[in-house]
């Protein structure tokens, strides 16, 4: 059995595991997101009459195909993520007992863009800009 919900999320991406599944060897990613969460809590102490508490919860995810492959090529630990998907809970038993496993069937995703090669992009800009003379210079 299954229920299905529709999650949205923002985090940071958790370490990632890569598996080959099938036949077709299609490929399985199962990763978890942080989601950064706080709340007020009033114990009288601070001058608004509460204290912040910041906690973590973790978001288990998988991702398939070519999602899966965008986030080998391109994830990283630690670096923010966005997206949405599917919440499935699966029940299965084992030794006898029953069990069940939640996790977001990831349909989006978007990372942050690759910046890797803009530094030599900037610095040829800042070359640039110190070349021109001043009396060029409109203001």
């Amino acid at each position: 059995m299954s229920d299905f919900a529709v999650v949205s999320f923002n985090g940071r991406l958790g370490p990632m595991k890569f598996f080959e599944v099938g036949a077709k060897k299609t490929v399985k990613a199962s990763f978890s997101i942080a989601i950064n969460k706080s709340r007020r809590v009033n114990d009288g102490q601070g001058d608004d009459g509460g204290n912040w508490i910041k906690t973590v919860a973790w978001l288990p995810c998988i991702a398939w195909g070519a999602v899966a492959i965008y986030l080998k090529d391109r994830g990283k630990s630690g670096m923010p993520i966005a997206g949405h998907g599917d919440w499935k809970t699966e029940s299965y038993e084992k030794d006898g007992k029953k069990l069940s496993f939640s996790s977001v069937n990831i349909a989006v995703i978007a990372l942050p863009p690759d910046y890797s090669n803009a530094k030599p992009q900037i610095e040829k800009a800042v070359e640039v800009k110190e070349e021109l003379p001043e009396e060029d210079t409109p203001f």
